[in-house]
């Protein structure tokens, strides 16, 4: 099974681990188990939304393939480019090579998002062109998604602080154990 790979590391200063959570923003704390069990948390959720992000580009790839023969040659130069771009961002997510790669990891999710935009721009732009009412209904109903899932993306990753379930709908994934360890 495929994994993140997000790291802690030891900051020199004050003696305290560290966590890149993206966005310029660190969680540091001194217990070592206490930073383990927020960066598992932290983990389902960005590999929760990455199988997101991978269920929307299938579908948008069938979206695709339903339309082809009505798309130009260059139309479909650019979206088969893109979805290639797609898959290079996205199995590079879980490359494990090298060193600490937190940082690298957000950019290719956020990638990855802005790619199935830009294929979903050009079936709709083309949907307007061509006065295809059903392409255009689809993709503007797979934009809105996308835009829905990224700003709850966003959300959830910077709203994982310790004192707070990951998702109250469905998922209690912080222990009363990592409660208490937040209020040491």
């Amino acid at each position: 099974m495929k994994q993140l790979k997000i790291e802690f590391s030891l900051s020199e200063y004050n003696e305290k681990h560290t966590i890149y959570l993206g966005d310029s923003n660190f969680i540091k704390h001194h217990s070592k188990t206490f930073l383990k069990k927020y960066l598992s948390t932290y983990k389902k959720v960005l590999l929760d939304n990455v199988r997101i992000i991978n269920n929307y580009n299938a579908q948008i790839y069938c979206l695709y393939r339903n339309f082809y023969f009505d798309l130009s040659e260059i139309e479909v130069q650019n979206i088969s480019s893109l979805f290639d771009n797609f898959n290079k961002q996205f199995n590079w997510m879980f490359d494990n090579l090298g060193g600490c790669q937190n940082s690298i990891i957000f950019s290719k999710i956020n990638h990855c998002i802005y790619t199935n935009i830009d294929i979903l721009q050009i079936l709709k732009s083309h949907s307007h062109t061509n006065k295809n009412y059903s392409l255009k209904n689809q993709s503007e109903s797979l934009l809105k998604m996308i835009s829905d899932f990224q700003e709850t993306y966003e959300r959830n990753k910077k709203s994982l602080d310790l004192n707070r379930d990951y998702t109250k709908q469905n998922l209690k994934l912080i222990s009363n154990t990592l409660k208490k360890a937040s209020n040491e």
